[in-house]
């Protein structure tokens, strides 16, 4: 069988389909487009799933392409796999064809075959083809349809052919919609002598790393109801899947090693010769033997999976951050930077030198990459540059407490308490208690042979690590993580930081209003800066003497209320011969509030009420200063750049943003120079209203 390159497969099978008049379609983005039930595209059809649904169309009946998937969520999560063996990824590649009620089984069937033993090699005795056995449950008798199309349209021994359940031969898209029987090819990799005692039927959805599925041939006919059974669709579909690290380490003759193929072998090379270890300088050659190998080879598979999963989700415009995609990918990039700093030696930062290496291997294919080089790479360095600042202490906390954990139940109490280091570490972990009783819940958890949830928040708190990097260094040693400690301290931090917010004064308390008439509120402001005649709904006093404040509510007002970061207005109000100032003005419930110098004498007086409008004029120009600063940063800065807070002042603006390093005196300088340049052409102003 001829020896191609990954570049070579990944041609070939978009060719063949080409050859099939399937249109091919470029991949789409890793962030999957209005699909909120999705973290990330995780399969081939996802870009189609509107026609699977019958929501949306294309411009052709046949398409072909290979999609760039991740899985590190929900039920397809193989993070914690990674490394460990040979062939588990992180982000991966899936090569797909698709009929949108074109052709169906029959030669889907029979293309695959073809490309496979005619076109690739492979040897049909080694080839195996699982088809629906049938499920009562769901009215469907066995898919003997397909089974014999295995049996027209390919050489495959019919003795290969084998009837499976609904757990690996049916798919299904969701609890209710499109779902079909499968066909799944696997291919028997091991040695003759090992198939002479063993028949690979036998071996088939075994999990055998050697005897494994390579491509799956879904076809969609049914349409499951809320009532679980199924009714025919009118048009029927193809949705074909086949991972393409596996196909290339199949056609590469790599024993079932994905890393071992030319996907893999220049990222781990390049690490290895990174490494400062002595003798480390290639994949093969560690400097190294035995358990300690293992655990090279671990770090250098670790780390070139998770740079390309790092490298494509930055270029599709994930940034690194703190919660939902943003904090999967920061997980994942400081797993990696752990592996490096810890096993191999890298104390500096060095995965933004691989990613370029990424850019370079895979750019071509998907363009994105190349595009976005420099600020993938920027942004991985940024990342690595920050977690080093505080990786170095976090390991040392973790491995100085590691010993005692270890001891289990037999742990000396005693030499515990005369650790000093030790206690200093415990006391932070547990600041409500006094060091006796944090001794004695560091023990407990210890005594079941896990690292207590305090520790494991405060390694999350003050020193970055998720918890599941805490929890897989944890593994390393043996031992597990209090989980209900650590979500225990997790609750009690947002408890306190909700607390801290929460210093306004409660303007909620509606028995402590006077009711001065009835009816609606309104607020006019974005029309008119005065109202005449308007009319107070309530008012109340909260607090006595200096402590007073005095709030009331108008039918209709100009006056702006606090929101977005933008002050509320303040200015007068003439409730019959009274003139009151407006010191400010909130949003209560759904109602805006004023708050006043004093309540009115005659509160059934008509009101004139004037908003200040030399301060509101000043308040307008930085509001739209934060719209115009919001642009050139992303202008200057990147698109990545989203608004986190702002100020909105008569006499200052504070705009907050997210950025993934310090804007350099260049950088301002250019913001500031758009900023100014925009200003001058005095463009009208737009405006939406919902």
């Amino acid at each position: 069988m001829e020896k191609r390159s990954a570049e070579h497969i990944r041609n070939e099978f978009l060719e063949f389909f080409r050859e099939k008049e399937h249109e091919i379609v470029p991949s789409a983005s890793i962030v999957p487009d209005n699909d909120p039930t999705l973290l990330f595209t995780n399969a081939g059809m996802n870009q189609f799933k509107d026609v699977f649904l019958g929501e949306g169309t294309r411009p052709y009946v046949r398409a072909a392409d290979t999609q760039k998937c991740l899985r590190v969520s929900g039920k397809h999560n193989d993070l914690e796999e990674v490394g460990y063996d040979t062939y588990h990824h992180t982000l991966f590649e899936m090569l797909g064809n698709w009929s949108f009620g074109d052709y169906f089984k029959k030669e889907a069937i029979a293309w695959a075959w073809e490309l496979l033993v005619d076109r690739w090699g492979l040897d049909p005795d080694r080839l195996y083809a699982t088809v629906h056995e049938g499920d009562e449950k769901l009215g469907l008798a066995p898919d003997d349809e397909a089974a014999n199309f295995w049996r027209s349209e390919t050489t495959l021994n019919p003795e290969h052919i084998l009837y499976c359940g609904s757990k690996d031969n049916f798919w299904m898209m969701g609890d209710t919609g499109p779902c079909g029987p499968c066909s799944e090819i696997h291919v028997d990799l091991r040695t003759d002598a090992d198939r002479a005692k063993v028949p690979g039927r036998d071996l088939v959805n075994e999990d055998h790393p050697m005897v494994m599925e390579i491509w799956n041939l879904v076809f969609i006919q049914y349409n499951s109801q809320t009532d679980g059974s199924l009714k025919p669709l009118s048009a029927k579909h193809v949705d074909t899947g086949m991972g393409f690290e596996r196909i290339v380490s199949v056609l590469q003759q790599t024993e079932g090693s994905t890393y071992d193929t030319d996907l893999f072998r220049p990222l781990l090379d390049q690490v290895a010769e990174l490494s400062p270890l002595d003798g480390l300088s290639s994949y093969d050659e560690l400097g190294a033997t035995g358990d300690e190998a293992d655990r090279i080879r671990i770090a250098l598979r670790v780390i070139a999976d998770h740079i390309r999963t790092i490298a494509f989700a930055i270029a599709d415009g994930v940034m690194p951050g703190n919660t939902g995609r943003g904090y999967v990918i920061r997980r994942i990039l400081r797993r990696a930077v752990r592996y490096g700093y810890q096993t191999l030696g890298l104390k500096e930062p060095f995965l933004y030198q691989v990613a370029g290496t990424v850019v370079d291997m895979m750019g071509t294919m998907f363009p994105e990459l190349e595009r976005g080089r420099d600020y993938l790479v920027r942004v991985t360095r940024a990342e690595e540059e920050s977690f080093l600042e505080t990786l170095g202490t976090g390991l040392s906390f973790f491995e100085r407490l590691l010993p005692h954990v270890k001891a289990g139940s037999g742990m000396d109490v005693a030499a515990l308490r005369k650790d000093s280091k030790a206690l200093d570490l415990l006391s932070k972990a547990f600041p409500d208690d006094d060091r006796d009783r944090a001794v004695e819940r560091f023990a407990k958890a210890a005594a079941e042979s896990n690292l207590a949830g305090e520790i494991a928040f405060l390694l999350h708190d003050t020193y970055g690590f998720p918890v599941d990097l805490t929890q897989l260094m944890a593994r390393e040693e043996g031992v597990g993580v209090d989980m209900a400690g650590y979500n225990a301290s997790m609750k009690q931090q947002r408890e306190r930081a909700r607390a801290a917010t929460s210093f306004k004064v409660d303007q909620s308390g509606s028995d402590s209003w006077t009711t001065v008439s009835h009816g609606d509120t309104a607020f006019v402001g974005y029309d008119r800066s005065s109202v005449e005649g308007a009319a107070v709904r309530a008012m109340r006093q909260m607090g006595e003497g200096s402590e007073a404040r005095y709030e009331l509510v108008l039918d209709e007002t100009p006056f702006y209320a606090e929101s977005g970061g933008q002050v509320g207005d303040t200015g007068t109000l003439r409730i019959g011969d009274e003139e009151i100032a407006v010191l400010d003005t909130v949003k209560g419930t759904g109602q805006t509030v004023h708050v006043v110098d004093r309540l009115p004498g005659d509160a059934d007086a008509p009101v004139s009420a004037q908003v200040d409008v030399a301060r509101l004029s000043r308040i307008k120009k930085h509001h739209t200063v934060t719209h115009l600063m919001h642009a050139a940063l992303r202008e200057v800065l990147g698109p990545h750049v989203q608004q986190k807070g702002s100020l909105v002042a008569p006499g200052q603006l504070r705009f907050d943003f997210s950025h993934f390093e310090r804007v350099t005196p260049d950088e301002l300088k250019r913001v500031e120079q758009r900023v100014n340049e925009v200003i001058q052409r005095n463009i009208a102003k737009g405006e939406d209203r919902e």
